[in-house]
C-alpha cells in the first residue's frame, strides 16, 4: 500500500538509536523479547542475511518464543510466522530493518507486530559487534494492508479514508508498508524514487478490501477491478524520459507506468503479482496491458501489449504489430520531459477490442489508436484486470540501487462501465471530445514541482524491477 508511518511500527518516543553512519557500515544486533501475556512465538521461514553473514540470525527453522529472550537476532529482512502456543500459523509477515536518517529499527512491514525500544536491558560495549539493542515485541490487532491515502488527492476510489476500511476502494501496496514513499502533495499523490537502504520504486494498485469475522483481510473487486471498461489518469511525469539500462546506450534506471494486469488472487502482496513480462510476475504470467510506460522509447511515451507465457492481447505479439512496444508520441509535444504539466492517458476495452489515448493539459487530444481486436484465443483470461501505478528501477535493490531525483505525480482516476452513459457506443479514436479530462471532476495544468532535498524529507521503498 495508509500512512501508518512509524506509528505502529516503533515507539518512536522510547526509541535510542546507533548513529545513522554506524547502523549504516556496522551490524544492528538485537535482543528480542516477547511477554508471555502475547501468546504467541515467531517461527523463522526465509530472509536475507546482514551483510557478510552466510545465515540470518535466528536461522530458517529458529524460533522466538514467548517468555524466552532471543539474545542474538540480526538480519537485512526476517520472514516468520506469527504462531500461537500450540503451533499453528495465525498470519506470516516480514521484518525488514530500517534506518530512517536518524534511528535504526525492525518494522513489520504488515505491522502485525510492534517493536519497542528498551533502553534499560540494552547495553553497549567497544564495538558494533558488542553492541546489544533490546526490544519487547508485542502482536497488534490485525490491521488494514497497506494503502495509499484517499485524502487530499482524487483518487477515484469513492471516499477519502487515510488507512484501510472494509467494504471500500484503495490504492493497495504490495510490498507493504512503505513510510513516506507516497504522499499528497499540490492535492495530489506523488511517488518518490528516493533510495532509503532497501531500493527507490513502487506500486500500488486500484482494488476493494474486506474483512472477515476472523479478521483476516482479503481483497475483492472494487473500483477500477473489471475485465473491460475505461481506464485513464492524470500523470506528471518526473524522469527526463530518456531509455533505461536495460536498452541499448540507455542510462536511466526508472520506468513511470500506468498499466493493467490480470490478478486472480485480489488480496495485497507481492506472492499474488501476475503480468505478461517475459519472466513473468511472482504468482506467475497473467494478461497485461501497458497504458504508458516511459524510457523504452527515446522521446517519447510507449504502449505495449506483452505476449509473456502466451497471455497477451494479440498472439506472438512482435516489435511492428500494432500496440506491441510501440511509441505513440514525442514528449516535446507536450513541452518535454519531465513534464510540466499533467497528461491524462488511458484505455477503452470494448467487445474484445482495445484503444489506446491521452489527452494534453489544456484538454485536447495527443493521440488516439485504432481499435486493437483481440487476437489470441489460445490464453483464456481468469482474473480481472486491476489499474497500476508506479515508478519502478531497472537497478538491483540489493546493492546500490541509485536515488531518482524526482518523483512521479498521479491524480484524477476514472474507471467506467465499457456501457456507462457518457462514453456508452463512442470511442476515443471517433470521438475524442467524449474522454480525456471532461471525464474527470476536475483538472489540473501546471503546478509546483516536489522538490527532493534529502533522504529526510521525501518518500521511500522498490519494488522489483517488472521487464515488460
Amino acid at each position: 500500500m495508509k500512512k501508518l508511518l512509524l506509528l505502529l511500527a516503533v515507539s518512536m518516543n522510547a526509541l535510542i538509536a546507533i548513529p545513522l553512519c554506524n547502523a549504516q557500515n556496522n551490524p544492528y544486533i538485537m535482543i528480542w523479547d516477547i511477554n508471555s501475556s502475547q501468546n504467541i512465538n515467531l517461527k523463522v521461514t526465509g530472509g536475507t542475511p546482514y551483510k557478510g553473514q552466510a545465515a540470518t540470525s535466528p536461522g530458517v527453522g529458529g524460533s522466538v518464543n514467548a517468555g524466552y529472550p532471543y539474545a542474538y537476532v540480526l538480519f537485512s529482512t526476517l520472514d516468520i510466522d506469527v504462531q500461537n502456543l500450540a503451533g499453528v500459523t495465525l498470519y506470516s509477515t516480514t521484518i525488514k530493518m530500517v534506518n530512517d536518517g536518524t534511528n535504526t529499527y525492525p518494522q513489520d512491514i504488515n505491522n502485525y507486530l510492534v517493536f519497542s525500544y528498551n533502553a534499560t536491558n540494552s547495553y553497549y560495549g567497544a564495538n558494533a559487534w558488542e553492541n546489544r539493542n533490546y526490544f519487547n515485541i508485542t502482536a497488534n490487532a490485525i490491521p488494514a494492508p497497506a494503502t495509499i491515502t484517499n485524502e487530499g488527492w482524487n483518487s477515484g476510489m469513492g471516499n477519502t479514508f487515510v488507512n484501510g476500511v472494509s467494504g471500500n476502494s484503495f490504492w493497495a501496496i504490495d510490498y507493504g508498508s512503505e513510510l513516506g514513499r507516497w504522499t499528497v502533495y499540490n492535492k495530489t499523490i506523488n511517488q518518490s524514487t528516493m533510495n532509503y537502504g532497501y531500493g527507490s520504486g513502487s506500486r500500488a494498485y486500484a482494488v476493494g478490501l474486506t474483512q472477515g469475522t476472523d479478521g483476516q483481510w482479503s481483497g475483492t473487486a472494487g473500483i477500477g477491478v473489471a475485465k473491460d471498461g475505461l481506464w485513464q489518469i492524470d500523470i506528471k511525469i518526473g524522469s527526463n524520459g530518456t531509455l533505461n539500462k536495460l536498452m541499448p546506450g540507455g542510462t536511466n534506471y526508472f520506468c513511470e507506468t500506468f498499466y493493467l494486469a490480470e490478478r486472480i488472487n485480489l488480496t495485497p502482496g507481492v506472492q499474488n503479482y501476475l503480468d505478461g513480462s517475459p519472466a513473468g510476475g511472482d504468482a506467475g504470467y497473467g494478461r497485461e496491458i501497458d497504458i504508458m510506460e516511459t524510457s523504452w522509447q527515446a522521446a517519447g511515451p510507449q504502449i505495449n501489449l506483452p505476449g509473456g507465457g502466451n497471455t497477451g492481447w494479440i498472439l506472438n505479439p512482435q516489435n511492428g504489430s500494432p500496440g506491441v512496444n510501440q511509441k505513440v508520441a514525442n514528449w516535446s509535444d507536450v513541452g518535454g520531459a519531465p513534464t510540466s504539466t499533467y497528461v491524462t492517458f488511458g484505455c477503452l476495452i470494448r467487445d474484445n477490442n482495445i484503444w489506446f489515448y491521452a489527452y494534453k493539459a489544456d484538454g485536447s487530444q495527443w493521440y488516439a489508436t485504432d481499435a486493437i481486436p483481440l487476437n489470441n484465443s489460445s490464453y483464456q483470461q481468469q482474473g480481472n484486470f486491476v489499474p497500476y501505478i508506479g515508478t519502478w528501477s531497472c537497478a538491483d535493490p540489493a546493492a546500490d540501487s541509485p536515488d531518482g531525483g524526482f518523483a512521479t505525480s498521479y491524480n484524477n482516476f476514472v474507471y467506467l462501465k465499457q456501457d456507462d452513459a457518457k462514453i456508452a457506443g463512442l470511442n476515443p479514436k471517433d470521438n475524442p471530445t467524449a474522454f480525456g479530462k471532461q471525464l474527470s471532476s476536475y483538472s489540473l495544468t501546471k503546478s509546483k514541482p516536489l522538490i527532493v532535498r534529502s533522504r529526510k524529507n521525501v518518500p521511500k521503498l522498490i519494488a522489483k524491477p517488472l521487464p515488460k
